[in-house]
């Protein structure tokens, strides 16, 4: 039923995924997204770092599950992740139907990251890291940030009063 309500001049049902479905996803270097209301991108995108001259052939991002307002987090892990460092990964794809669609139109999604060296190199110490990054989703937005910042916020001050009850608590009792 809902694959007839979605055919009303959309496409057809095979053109939309649900990304809390897909296991993984791989991003290609020279390949680009497909759009419909969207102009297709480029499925790899460094957007800082000094490390952005330094061209990823191919990375691949797994579904690990969803954060507390459903959007799905990815672990992404490169070709050369023994030379550079990925961080802020975001994926971006293009709603089906309307731009917060929970359901994506297939081969819309980008992924969007920072990339830095690790270790030596031109003689100059740069950072290392963890292999694996953490990455949110947006749906072309880059309002991903602002919800895990606000998710932080609301996490440290849930934590500082569970330690303010607990040493009031010790303080009564004992």
């Amino acid at each position: 039923i809902l694959c007839v309500l979605l055919l009303s001049g959309l496409g057809s049902c095979d053109d939309s995924m649900d990304l809390k479905q897909m296991s993984e996803m791989t991003f290609r270097r020279g390949v680009m997204t497909t759009g419909r209301r969207q102009s297709p991108i480029p499925q790899l995108s460094c957007t800082k770092g000094d490390a952005c001259s330094f061209k990823l052939d191919v990375v691949k991002c797994r579904n690990i599950g969803v954060d507390y307002a459903g959007e799905v987090l990815w672990q992404c892990e490169s070709d050369r992740d023994d030379e550079v460092r990925m961080s802020d990964t975001q994926v971006s794809c293009e709603g089906f139907r309307q731009r917060n669609d929970h359901l994506k139109l297939k081969g819309s999604c980008g992924l969007r990251y920072s990339l830095n060296y690790r270790g030596e190199r031109n003689g100059r110490h740069r950072g290392g890291g963890s292999k694996s990054l953490w990455g949110s989703y947006s749906f072309f937005s880059g309002g991903a940030s602002a919800s895990s910042l606000v998710s932080t916020i609301i996490t440290t001050i849930a934590i500082g009063l569970l330690i303010i009850v607990v040493v009031r608590e010790q303080r009564v009792g004992g």
